[in-house]
């Protein structure tokens, strides 16, 4: 029951961060910086839960990154994959991370992503693309220390 509890709340999660990215947060910048919330939520997820929970997570976001945007589906979805399946094969280690840790850990993630993407669909102007993706990488990872109590409640520990 609380598996399928848990992947009903994921469910409205991500749709509620896909539509608040596409539309309140769509001009919003901060240092000239926004923050990608499906990426933030996949990866946190994926952090918690294990490889093919992280993985599942990540195609997910991924794809509705992808519809929401009308851009390459493609490589939202497979990039968000790939990189979740990687973040939740660290949740198997031995080592708890700590909220820090997970912030890092997001923000790297959130970089190995969009570098990804960057390789399968390339934008026109590279130099403010890799801009943002730092940016958003800084500010994925900042967020993610807060979030990191509510997938603890969500989640709890690696399942998978």
């Amino acid at each position: 029951m609380r598996t399928a509890v848990a992947l009903v709340l994921f469910f409205l999660m991500a749709l509620a961060f896909c539509l608040t990215q596409h539309s309140v947060l769509f001009r919003w910048t901060f240092l000239g910086a926004q923050p990608d919330l499906l990426a933030l939520l996949a990866l946190g997820v994926a952090l918690r839960s294990g490889p093919a929970v992280g993985a599942s997570a990540g195609f997910l976001c991924g794809a509705l990154r992808g519809w929401a945007t009308g851009a390459g589906l493609t490589a939202a979805a497979a990039s968000l994959a790939l990189v979740g399946f990687a973040a939740g094969y660290l949740s198997r280690f031995e080592v708890k991370p700590t909220s820090l840790v997970i912030g890092a850990l997001v923000a790297v993630g959130t970089l190995v992503a969009r570098f990804l993407a960057l390789l399968v669909a390339p934008p026109s102007d590279i130099p403010s693309y890799l801009t943002a993706t730092i940016g958003s990488a800084i500010m994925n990872g900042v967020l993610a220390v807060p979030l990191d109590a509510v997938w603890k409640r969500l989640i709890g520990e690696a399942v998978d």
